[in-house]
């Protein structure tokens, strides 16, 4: 017998919870970009700890009415608008994000009405909502809106807004009386940025008001959100490079999600320009042709380092429509040339120091610099030199070989330095790999004088050209002054072309790795093969002498190594061009764990909902019907076995509550499936996963298979599992299955084949047994873990 699960029972699980439960003004932010925050919060709308709308201040309001409501409410409290008269609102709220030239954005809010007959004043027809997306003038801290030009209330209960007292607004949308409807709706505005937006921080607002003089209404909102990006499914989507990505290595390949409905052949049309015009209005110019796949690689177009570019994607429908969807305009910046190699990484040392305020460090921390790069007159923010020095020099020590590229040099600049001339004058440069053996860099042998004024921002800067060096000193052969044998420097900062592998993915130290992972870097500049280290041994792989394997991408499968469970790993990537003067440039070591355990199942992504119902992953005795996600049904595997709580017979006690158990649960895990068995006529009840893939758990040093389940009073029969065709009954102690509370089962898999499972199988065996078992995490393990038996929660919340 199939699950009929029709939409008149699935509406009956959607009753809407209450107030209490869901006020909260939070906003979110989507993207969809997978490398983007997904849900991350931005900021509220309001908190005060104030439940009611309130009324104070002259809120520009010309009518006779003096006051404006705040959006306010606090988690677990019900929203009320107390009386007000005929005052409307209209509160502006920041919410962190940038807009961006041809973004398209979409603010969403839930809101909660009460149908007339909830609303025991009856007041319900007068109340009205509006939300908008722009920005506003946060100066003017209320952000309220004028009444006779941005948000009013005619006798048709309508309501329009045209500006804001403190900016104009960009898009808005009238939102219907919530009290015409009962339960919770969603409802948008979308706005598409202009020009004239970029770079203005996004403000939304949520307005309402009513015309009943006393009455009292409730409404609630939910899950405030912005999404970014279009809302239409035959656009293409989830760009690379993100949306406004910066830092985008050179030659990246573009790729993009394809439309719905575009064509398998030709379907995609590609823009591209450094001019965003000319991309937006699909200008022959940036017109680049129609890509049958969903990339368009840029290695050919020559682009410059730190330069911003545009790009669009036209999806085409296949014929016989042909239809053209015009796309988001989606932009990024390359990566600049050099990148400057952060000052707490570098050592300074010197020759000697004035004082214990003027360490050689001083030039490295940034103290004396403002956003603007220029350099204060504070003495203490400098290197100086002892009284008498007679061969001053100061030297910088990086944590590894870099390439250089330039060196930027902020002089002696206290307020002083005209008068007395401290600067470094006559200079000599030597850089080395290894602080003995020195190179001495051409055509850098003066510096400039510093004006000794607070606006000093003409740095020198001196070119290495891609020099390898760990060390740099500069030797001060004479000051600006001429008099004191006493020298300084301000400031100093080194920029590196970036040679070797970075950013590593996983991040170094990352915990919970599964052994097959592909691990990932940025590549090193010029690179053209990779050579990568990994060992338990930190020394080994740093000096090269642990196993290596060879790639020409910038990624590299782990599964080949076989790396065992619940170990620390430690890799380095070697960038490789022997066409290259330095033709390797070696990484730094990164680090690595593998998990203690690898997960079969821990019953977490399982809900109520098609596609995620226990008994469509679990095959049980029950099955299930066809739906959107499984165009054909399945009926059943012949036994009396049911894979989560019955929530749709009306005499079920779990009638529309959670499909999945969620009060007695494994420590650390929010719920359990439920495994209902009744054998009849000899049948053994069972469920069954089968993977279409096969999975090897004979690798990684897998020796054990633990299942969790949880009894019930009155169980009988006898536990098993099959892996594959192989059956392994449960040797344990028969009335565990009757017990209340966690057991472990060890499974041995050291003598079965199971480096190919396609079929997991749990089931009870005994003519007439019958009952319910909790199961929960079904893990493998390098040994058997230690037996820890949770304590045993009350049985009141365990209903059979």
């Amino acid at each position: 017998m199939r699950r009929l699960l029709g939409c008149i029972l699935l509406a009956s699980l959607m009753t809407a919870p209450s107030f209490g439960e869901l006020i909260n003004g939070d906003f979110e932010y989507w993207s969809d970009h997978p490398d983007d925050p997904i849900w991350a919060y931005v900021t509220t709308i309001q908190d005060d700890s104030n439940v009611a709308w309130t009324t104070s201040g002259n809120a520009w309001f010309d009518d006779g009415y003096a006051g404006y409501g705040h959006i306010v409410g606090t988690n677990g409290d019900r929203m009320t608008v107390i009386s007000w008269g005929d005052a409307t609102t209209a509160v502006a709220q920041n919410v962190g994000i940038l807009f961006v030239q041809g973004e398209t954005y979409t603010f969403f809010i839930d809101i909660y009405g009460e149908s007339a007959a909830e609303d025991a004043g009856g007041q319900g027809a007068g109340e009205h909502w509006c939300i908008g997306i722009g920005q506003a003038d946060m100066s003017n801290s209320n952000a309220v809106v004028r009444q006779q030009d941005a948000l009013a209330l005619a006798a048709s209960n309508a309501v329009t807004v045209d500006q804001w007292s403190n900016g104009d607004m960009s898009d808005y949308t009238v939102l219907d009386p919530p009290d015409i409807f009962a339960g919770w709706q969603t409802r948008s505005v979308s706005y598409t940025a202009t020009a004239e937006d970029a770079g203005k921080e996004m403000s939304v607002f949520f307005s309402g008001g009513f015309q009943e003089v006393g009455a009292d209404l409730d409404t609630c909102f939910d899950n405030a959100r912005i999404v970014v990006g279009s809302l239409d499914s035959a656009l293409a989507g989830r760009p690379y490079p993100g949306r406004s990505s910066m830092d985008v290595p050179l030659a990246a390949v573009l790729t993009w999600e394809p439309g719905a409905f575009a064509a398998q052949t030709s379907g995609h049309r590609v823009y591209f320009s450094e001019i965003y015009d000319e991309v937006g209005q699909g200008l022959s110019v940036a017109d680049k042709g129609l890509f049958s796949d969903p990339e368009f690689p840029t290695e050919d177009l020559r682009l410059e380092f730190d330069k911003t570019y545009f790009w669009r994607i036209d999806e085409v429908d296949a014929a016989p429509n042909n239809t053209v969807h015009q796309g988001d305009v989606w932009s990024f910046t390359l990566e600049p040339y050099s990148i400057q190699i952060t000052g707490s990484t570098i050592i300074a040392t010197a020759s000697s120091s004035a004082n214990e305020f003027s360490q050689p460090e001083k030039t490295l921390d940034g103290s004396g610099l403002d956003a603007g790069g220029r350099h204060s007159i504070n003495a203490e923010t400098m290197w100086f030199t002892a009284t008498i020095d007679m061969a001053p020099w100061i030297q910088y020590e990086f944590d590894g070989v870099k390439k250089l590229d330039v060196m930027k040099v902020w002089n002696s600049n206290s307020a002083a330095e005209s008068a007395i001339g401290w600067g470094a004058k006559d200079v000599q440069l030597q850089y080395s790999v290894d602080g003995e053996n020195w190179e001495v860099l051409p055509d850098a042998d003066q510096l400039s004088r510093a004006p000794g004024a607070s606006t000093y921002d003409q740095y020198d800067e001196i070119a290495f050209n891609g020099v390898p060096a760990k060390y740099v000193r500069l030797s001060i052969l004479s000051n600006w002054g001429g008099v004191l044998m006493s020298y300084g420097i301000s400031e100093v900062q080194f920029n590196m072309i970036p040679a070797q592998a970075r950013t590593p993915d996983p991040d170094s130290g990352s915990l919970d790795v599964l052994p097959n992972t592909k691990i990932q870097w940025r590549a090193g500049r010029e690179a053209a093969q990779h050579t990568v280290y990994v060992g338990l041994d930190q020394a080994a792989v740093a000096d090269g002498s642990a196993p290596a394997l060879s790639s020409t991408t910038n990624s590299i499968d782990l599964s080949p190594l076989n790396l065992q469970l619940g170990e620390t790993y430690y890799w380095r990537v070697d960038e490789v061009n022997e066409a290259e003067a330095t033709s390797v440039w070696a990484g730094p070591v990164w680090s690595l764990s593998t998990p203690e355990a690898l997960i079969v199942e821990d019953s977490e992504s399982y809900s109520n909902f098609s596609p995620d119902r226990p008994f469509q992953t679990w095959l049980d005795g029950v099955g299930y019907s066809d739906d959107d996600y499984f165009p054909v049904g399945y009926g059943g595997n012949g036994t009396g076995a049911g894979a989560g709580h019955d929530i749709w017979s009306l005499g079920s006690p779990h009638f529309g509550d959670q499909i999945m158990e969620t009060l007695i649960n494994i420590p650390g895990s929010d719920q359990s499936l439920p495994f209902y068995y009744n054998n009849t006529g000899g049948v053994a009840s069972h469920i069954d996963r089968n993977w279409s893939t096969p999975q090897d758990w004979s690798g990684h040093g897998i020796q054990t298979l633990v299942l969790y389940f949880y009894g019930a009073t009155g169980n009988t029969g006898q536990l098993y599992l099959e892996i594959n065709d192989t059956k392994i009954p449960y040797e344990g102690d028969a009335s565990n299955l009757s017990k209340l509370r966690w057991n472990a089962w060890h499974v041995d898999l050291s003598t079965l084949a199971v480096s190919s499972v396609t079929t997991l199988s749990i089931g009870v065996d005994g003519n007439g047994a019958n009952g319910m078992l909790l199961l929960d995490n079904i893990l493998l393990y390098p040994s058997a873990p230690a037996l820890v038996t949770p304590a045993a929660p009350s049985a009141d919340g365990l209903v059979a």
